[in-house]
């Protein structure tokens, strides 16, 4: 929720992992995961071992019991601090009424994620449903986060589900975050898919979050779970685009093993703000991106309406430009509709065709 991908749909896709019937441990890998610290760990884009020696990848161990024990983020195979919250390992210790949470750099070293936080304390109930989390340092004292909150109380359904978040200080004072809200009430389908979250003030009432400017969130599910529309609302239930990234719609896609093909943004107006192409391992295929604020700079005088961007292993191969009905338009300066870029050795950009023409940086 801290930026456009963290609304990215939290997956849990098809085994490929070794285990035995033994009960012994065994592994799983990721390309991508999601995670915030009163969450579970989410592995995002499941691939085999032998994929993950060519990719940068996590790494997911389970004990005889199939609960979750270390997450490492791997570069050629190797532990390095990982992109999402900026450690290399993640290990989950579990207790009769709580479970906890640490954080660490390649060589074991305790490490502050980028939140702010050393270790979370998870209490959880007789049912094993996490009740409350607590933000600790690397001496187990309570602190604040990025959010500026110290502790999460999560109140739950009959279902076990949490149909409220509150936030409080360090001393059980309740306190709202950093971003203007104190409690998330959700509203659950028949299926334990959050449909809609309200956010709230201290004083009870419906209050926009300072984030994105919205105090209702709604969201829309296929048969299988995955989300496939967000919607961003002000407290009449109407939709409000965000402040900084101007949307108010997440519309996604997914192919057949349940991973993300495809998520798009788009104002409240239906306009597009700006689309994402996958492939299956979670690698970019294609953007596309209006003529809007974020790229008027770059393309204001080429007289077209969408560029976008083609990929190869990650790496920009292509540059089209059409119009608004995403038919192909050549440009007003260069008359170029594709350009194509070419790379040295190292993957830098040296050139591009341009109407067949290879023009070379300087």
């Amino acid at each position: 929720m801290n930026n456009i991908l963290k609304q990215l749909v939290l997956l849990l896709i098809l085994s490929i992992y070794s285990c035995n019937a033994s009960g012994d441990s065994f592994i799983r890998y990721y390309r991508h995961i999601d995670i915030e610290g009163r969450e579970p760990v989410i592995g995002m884009y499941e691939i085999n071992s032998e994929i993950a020696e060519r990719v940068n990848c996590y790494r997911f161990t389970y004990d005889k019991e199939e609960r979750l024990s270390k997450v490492e983020f791997l570069k050629d195979m190797k532990l390095a601090a990982n992109p999402f919250n900026g450690v290399a390992v993640i290990i989950t210790e579990y207790f009769n009424d709580y479970e906890l949470r640490k954080y660490q750099d390649e060589q074991g070293n305790s490490v502050c994620t980028n939140w702010g936080v050393y270790r979370t304390k998870r209490i959880i109930d007789s049912n094993k449903n996490i009740v409350l989390t607590i933000n600790m340092d690397s001496s187990n004292n309570c602190i604040r986060d990025s959010n500026d909150v110290a502790q999460y109380y999560s109140m739950l359904n009959e279902s076990g589900l949490p149909i409220s978040y509150c936030h409080f200080d360090e001393n059980g004072d309740t306190l709202e975050c950093i971003y203007g809200t104190f409690k998330v009430k959700n509203i659950y389908d028949d299926k334990g898919n959050i449909i809609e979250a309200h956010l709230y003030g201290k004083d009870g009432i419906l209050k926009p979050d300072a984030r994105f400017g919205g105090s209702i969130l709604k969201g829309e599910f296929d048969n299988d779970g995955y989300k496939i529309e967000s919607r961003i609302c002000n407290s009449q239930g109407l939709l409000k685009n965000t402040d900084d990234e101007d949307y108010a719609i997440t519309r996604s896609k997914y192919f057949a093993n349940g991973s993300l093909a495809q998520i798009s943004y788009y104002k409240s107006n239906e306009k597009l703000v700006y689309r994402v192409v996958y492939n299956e391992l979670g690698g970019f295929i294609e953007t596309w991106m209006p003529i809007s604020k974020w790229i008027k700079q770059d393309y204001g005088a080429t007289g077209v309406d969408l560029v976008r961007h083609k990929y190869k292993n990650n790496e920009i191969e292509e540059v089209a430009y059409f119009d608004i009905d995403e038919n192909p338009k050549e440009r007003k300066d260069t008359g170029a509709a594709v350009e194509r870029y070419i790379h040295n050795e190292n993957k830098e950009i040296i050139g591009y065709n341009l109407k067949n023409e290879i023009v070379f940086r300087k």
